[in-house]
């Protein structure tokens, strides 16, 4: 009975740690790609560049995160859950530093590329992440919650944005959303189980990923293309 008990709570946390890490990460990672909106003049008056060039800043870390998440995906499942996991926060995070300490557009666009592979790694393993420790009956709930995160985010990114911009300017928003990948990375390292896959292909696509990965940005680009002979 006794080992019963503790093995249902082990399950609890897990299931806790599960939820409370997709939360942190879907909220921080989409608010992320918004928030900076409103922060463009700042940053081009700081740093003394044309404001369409810092609107690469909100451009790159989107594409990178279309780009990355298919081919991230499948390698967590040749590879491991938890470690793409916490690495993708990691490397999130070292994104979030670096572009709060970026003393050029150079630095801090690689900075928004590096948050976007961080951010990739973390999308594509949130969700199996839930499903695998969660019941098929629980499964919608855990996963409504991540979306729902994601899309409070990409709310509420102008506006936190906007407001800390404004009072701490534009650097505030990597070290608040660096706070935030700090928590998720804790609780992700220490409260998610290290999942054993078996029964899968160890077969990578790398060819078809180029190819995904290629068109990804030749449709970006063309759409950034047409809409600045609109405009």
């Amino acid at each position: 009975m006794t080992e019963e008990i503790l093995k249902n709570d082990e399950i609890k946390q897990r299931r806790r740690a599960a939820v409370a890490v997709a939360l942190l990460t879907c909220f921080t990672m989409s608010l992320i790609g918004s928030a900076l909106n409103l922060s463009i003049p700042s940053i081009s008056s700081d740093l003394q560049i044309e404001a369409s060039v810092v609107g690469w800043l909100v451009t790159a870390y989107m594409l990178t995160v279309a780009t990355l998440s298919v081919p991230f995906g499948r390698l967590a499942d040749i590879w491991c859950r938890k470690s793409e996991l916490v690495i993708g926060i990691g490397v999130f995070l070292a994104g979030c530093v670096g572009a709060a300490l970026s003393p050029n557009m150079a630095v801090l666009l690689v900075m928004r590329v590096l948050q976007g592979i961080g951010a990739s790694m973390v999308m594509s393993t949130n969700t199996p992440i839930l499903i695998s420790a969660y019941p098929p009956e629980m499964r919608g709930r855990a996963i409504g919650y991540s979306i729902a995160a994601v899309y409070v985010g990409l709310s509420l990114g102008p506006v936190i944005g906007g407001i800390l911009n404004h009072n701490l300017g534009w650097r505030s928003i990597f070290v608040a959303a660096s706070i935030m990948a700090v928590a998720a990375l804790i609780v992700a390292a220490t409260g998610i189980k290290k999942e054993v896959i078996e029964g899968r292909g160890r077969f990578f696509d790398m060819a078809g990923n180029i190819l995904y990965a290629v068109f990804i940005v030749a449709f970006m680009y063309g759409l950034s293309e047409v809409e600045k002979g609109i405009v």
